[in-house]
């Protein structure tokens, strides 16, 4: 549907979630399955959830109202993207085994070494996203410059501004 509507670069996969939990944590396991190999993704994260800060990255990476993107007539596209505040579990150990070359293109292979910026185990809630509409040249607000740039460590990784 998001490949349709949105112009979003998806593909379809067979993925799986597996869950455990008990008094002290929660673990939550994604695999998905291409080309015969199975992808995952697993975070254990510590009870009780809570909400982070909004000025924290957790709050950050989870809590996006806009999603943008290119038409295929090469109009900039956004659509809104609505859910409750989502509390957060603490993560304690995470595993990511994911031939992100193979996935997503030789572009992404740098990856296969590299500890994650962050790690969030978010609650979740359902998700509503609502219609696109096509951003006109002259109502786009320039983007003002950066003040400070976050990087990795690693030399070829790309920068978050």
């Amino acid at each position: 549907m998001a490949r349709l509507l949105y112009n979003e670069p998806y593909r379809p996969a067979a993925m799986s979630s597996i869950v455990r939990e008990d008094t002290d944590t929660l673990t939550v396991e994604q695999l998905l399955h291409w080309a015969g190999r199975v992808n995952s993704l697993r975070a254990t994260g510590t009870k009780p959830a809570h909400r982070p800060d909004a000025s924290s990255v957790e709050h950050f990476f989870k809590e996006h109202q806009w999603g943008f993107n290119t038409a295929r007539g090469g109009r900039t596209v956004r659509y809104e993207v609505r859910h409750p505040v989502w509390d957060v579990f603490p993560v304690r150990d995470y595993q990511i085994d994911f031939d992100w070359e193979h996935l997503y293109g030789p572009e992404w292979g740098w990856l296969r070494d590299a500890p994650p910026y962050s790690t969030v185990l978010a609650a979740g809630s359902r998700v509503a996203v609502y219609p696109k509409g096509a951003l006109d040249r002259e109502t786009v607000v320039p983007v003002p410059r950066p003040v400070a740039r976050l990087s990795t460590s690693a030399a070829s990784a790309p920068r978050l501004l």
